[in-house]
């Protein structure tokens, strides 16, 4: 994540198709089926309130509403909130989220409500408060001059430097397609490494690819989808929110506002993966369902199969779902590049502990730290009481990419740890180990006076369907030639493909990103 991870969201295709029922294969027939019940499905049921007369039917593969947003606690400790998934929105950036914040009544909160201890950054073994940064200290990399003057603007000095010229931040995202590099090759078509080659010292390149937490991996990433996250419109200091109730709340409320609305019409089946589409003779559509179970927090295919046929079919997937459905249309160019050669997926792990003090509150005291150690984020999770006792909370690893992986290899040896959730919320000792010794090295302390956690969950965002990660664009690509060839093609089939994997630039990994493509459909079929 550019400074956490939020995330979420998935894709939607929605297909307009003329529908007649009794079909002798299909067990029912509806109006609208949406697939995928996280913040795309439930904000697009949601919006069917505004038609009537009209049987709609929300699918969903687990017994979960929410998909990559997953508020979750420990047992017995209800009062800490642990997002494993999305844990964040912009009030000021996101409209679409708070607009319907407000119209739900859920209550909000700062996130990270007390950061007057700053953000520490732990860097080639030295602790680094974020003003010491960004006021040209001291820093244990050997910048040239040049770069040492623009320490505090390090990003914005290597982008005037790559278009050679100023230009003020934030940088609209209209603006980041258009910018070139002064050979004349445009911005989205280099990747970071290859940008900051350009440009930076070898010091500098190493530097900025720290404080970005954009470290060296498999898949180079996109120069402007980097450069637009640092200076976009998430630069600067902006008020970030989280909801008090879990960031679950929101898409939970979305999908029982949408059922109240109309109980006889509107219906909610949990517990089905979607495996394949076909079009029938009279333009209608088979969706063939496996049905599931989830136990543990496990799903699994059961073997037996439901079938329905509609009229409009929504897929609120991620794209990773969508690779392994059978459906002829995935195959066709347009649509195979938007899915598969466009964008790469992004592996995402978060890892949460309670412990009987707050150990990692030591000096320099900070409440965030970011590294370029495995663990790469921590952030201080708050307090609550158990039994009458204080319990505090630490999401001990916010990681991404091979740091994730790394962590997911620890994390599949050996048995839980005493306090470990079940199943796929594991924590292995390998794991704890791991994160424990290098956080003790980050705050000064010997790992043997650390405590031992009292509580204990993983969650890894990296496997199909159900658990894959989020995706970002990569380079070679400009995501508004690719998703107007897309739609351009779709549109011939009466098929729309929308969701925050075709989110503009940085959207791609909130929630915001979703909400707004599915108003964009949304508002072309309420209206017809």
């Amino acid at each position: 994540m550019s400074r956490t991870m939020t995330l979420t969201t998935f894709a939607i295709v929605v297909i307009l198709v003329s529908f007649t029922s009794g079909q002798p294969d299909c067990s029912r027939g509806v109006d609208v089926a949406i697939v995928g019940a996280g913040p795309s499905g439930a904000y697009s049921a949601y919006r069917y309130q505004e038609r009537k007369n009209v049987t709609v039917e929300l699918f969903e593969l687990s017994d979960r509403i929410g998909g990559r947003v997953y508020t979750t606690s420990f047992p017995g400790v209800p009062g800490l909130k642990l997002e494993a998934g999305a844990m964040m929105f912009y009030p000021e950036l996101h409209p679409t989220v708070q607009g319907l914040v407000q119209k739900l009544g859920l209550q909000t909160r700062i996130f990270q409500e007390d950061e007057r201890s700053g953000v520490r950054y732990y860097l080639r073994g030295q602790n680094l408060m974020k003003q010491l940064i960004t006021q040209d200290g001291d820093l244990p990399f050997k910048l040239s001059p040049e770069e040492k003057i623009n320490q505090h603007r390090l990003a914005h000095y290597y982008l005037e430097k790559l278009i050679g010229a100023s230009i003020k931040t934030p940088i609209s995202h209209s603006t980041f397609l258009g910018l070139k590099v002064s050979d004349g090759r445009e911005l989205f078509k280099l990747t970071f490494d290859e940008a900051l080659d350009l440009v930076a010292t070898k010091e500098g390149k190493e530097l900025l690819q720290a404080l970005t937490l954009e470290f060296p991996i498999a898949t180079p990433l996109s120069a402007l989808s980097v450069f637009e996250n640092l200076l976009g419109d998430y630069s600067g200091n902006r008020t970030v929110a989280t909801l008090t109730d879990g960031m679950s709340a929101l898409p939970a409320r979305l999908v029982e506002e949408f059922l109240n609305s109309n109980p006889r019409q509107h219906k909610l089946t949990i517990n089905r993966r979607l495996d394949s589409i076909e079009k029938r003779a009279n333009g209608s559509y088979t969706l063939v369902f496996q049905k599931t179970m989830t136990q543990d927090k496990t799903t699994t295919d059961l073997g037996e199969t439901d079938v329905v046929c509609a009229k409009t079919v929504i897929l609120a997937l991620p794209k990773c779902a969508l690779r392994q459905l059978k459906w002829e249309r995935l195959k066709e160019k347009a649509v195979a590049e938007a899915i598969n050669d466009a964008v790469r997926d992004l592996a995402l792990s978060k890892v949460f502990f309670t412990f009987p003090s707050k150990w990692w509150l030591q000096s320099p005291p900070s409440n965030i730290t970011f590294s370029d150690l495995t663990f790469t984020a921590a952030y201080d999770w708050g307090q609550t009481r158990k039994d009458n006792t204080l319990v505090y909370g630490l999401l001990a690893s916010s990681a991404r990419g091979g740091a994730t992986s790394r962590l997911e290899q620890l994390n599949s040896v050996g048995e839980p740890i005493q306090g470990s959730m079940p199943g796929p919320n594991k924590v292995s000792s390998a794991l704890k180990e791991e994160l424990l010794t290098q956080l003790a090295r980050v705050v000064g302390l010997d790992r043997e006076k650390i405590p031992e956690p009292l509580h204990a969950m993983s969650q890894f965002w990296t496997l199909p369907s159900d658990r894959c990660g989020l995706v970002t664009w990569r380079f070679g690509y400009n995501y508004e030639q690719v998703s107007a060839r897309l739609e351009q093609q779709l549109l011939s089939g009466d098929i729309y493909l929308v969701g925050s994997d075709h989110a503009y630039g940085h959207h791609t990994i909130w929630v915001q990103g979703a909400l707004e493509t599915v108003d964009k459909v949304m508002g072309k079929l309420l209206h017809q």
